[in-house]
């Protein structure tokens, strides 16, 4: 059985205030370093105002047995007596900022990659993730050591697990869900093409296994490197769809993923702008097809502001429109932005449609 990463976040405050040490298991772009990298965030509301909570990332693949424990060097005896061996304090005790672990109310030793970490550095990773101890350090108060990795299957380097380890820990086997990945995409404002792309294929997207034959692929993270290439290359232009950018974008997401992906792209190309809606949201032509109505709606909500709101809701209560076509415009709006239930022309709107106050009250709680 698998969990699914909204599932895990929502989970996250208890595994810490049990002091468990917790391993997420999963194929490789699936988001498992995403959503450690939020860890501070999740406990925060569950503390008082004045703690804080931080985290130091270590990449498995890239320690040594040294790097975990410190460098054993000869300590000069006091007072005539003989000298003795202590570790030096390891790098991993501060933050990227420099900041010591001892400093925040606790934290997370994130250590990423685990799967591949050598197996001296695994047997030392077994200890601290039961006591706390890197030889003869300790984790300060609050912090504790969690982990992620890809499967053996994976071909990505994985070394040999260790029974010791997986005694120690708890180990959560991650499934990637469109559900999960769209509520993120939307929050770090993926574009509009991308989303609804993940939508139409996420069976390929969301498949979890690597590909028979090597080469590149879609997943969640090559999706995301693919959108945030294309996007900054537009700047505030449409997503490329010429011939190098087919090429470029086919070498992270697969060539057969690229061709699906710049076809969802030319739909965008051909529907109205957003100025045209707001300029005139009673005349501006709608779409007939259903995929290019619910690529514009994402588009809308994209392109949401206050500014807008009067013309867009004008626009998306147009006969055209299907209910629920209402319904997920204003799922992503507010998605987007979290403020959007606030503007009077929404609470207008949500007043004449039961289903949009439902929307609205999941976003006030």
């Amino acid at each position: 059985m698998t969990l699914t990463l909204k599932q895990i976040a929502s989970r996250i405050p208890g595994y810490y205030k049990a002091g468990l040490s917790i391993h997420l298991e999963g194929p490789p772009g699936g988001g498992k370093t995403s959503i450690m990298e939020t860890v501070p965030q999740l406990l925060a509301p569950h503390y008082a105002p004045e703690c804080e909570f931080g985290i130091i990332t270590l990449n498995g693949a890239g320690t040594s047995e040294t790097d975990a424990t410190g460098y054993l060097i000869p300590t000069p005896g006091k007072d005539g007596a003989k000298p003795s061996s202590e570790f030096t304090e390891p790098y991993w005790m501060r933050t990227k900022d420099g900041r010591h672990m001892r400093d925040f109310s606790g934290g997370i030793l994130f250590i990423d990659e685990a799967d591949k970490l050598p197996l001296d550095a695994k047997k030392i990773l077994g200890e601290a993730a039961l006591s706390r101890r890197f030889a003869s350090h300790t984790l300060s108060d609050g912090w504790l050591v969690w982990s992620a990795g890809n499967r053996a299957e994976d071909r990505s380097g994985a070394t040999k697990e260790l029974d010791h380890l997986i005694n120690r820990r708890m180990r959560i086997r991650v499934g990637m869900d469109l559900e999960s990945w769209v509520e993120w995409a939307h929050r770090h404002d993926m574009s509009p093409e991308s989303i609804r792309f993940a939508e139409e294929n996420a069976g390929m997207m969301f498949e979890g296994s690597v590909p028979k034959v090597q080469g590149p692929w879609l997943t969640p993270r090559s999706m995301e490197l693919g959108d945030n290439y294309l996007r900054t290359i537009a700047g505030d232009g449409p997503l490329p769809m010429d011939p190098v950018a087919q090429t470029e974008i086919s070498g992270l997401i697969g060539e057969a993923a690229a061709m699906q992906f710049i076809a969802m792209v030319k739909i965008g190309i051909e529907l109205p702008s957003i100025d045209e809606i707001v300029a005139d949201p009673g005349s501006t032509r709608i779409p007939k097809k259903a995929d290019a109505q619910m690529l514009l709606v994402y588009k809308l909500a994209n392109y949401f502001t206050p500014e807008r709101a009067g013309s867009v809701i004008t626009y998306m209560k147009r006969k055209e429109f299907a209910q629920e076509f209402a319904v997920s415009f204003f799922k992503m709006a507010c998605a987007r932005h979290p403020r959007t239930i606030l503007l009077p022309e929404v609470v207008n709107w949500t007043r004449s449609n039961a289903q949009l106050v439902t929307i609205a009250s999941s976003f006030r709680g």
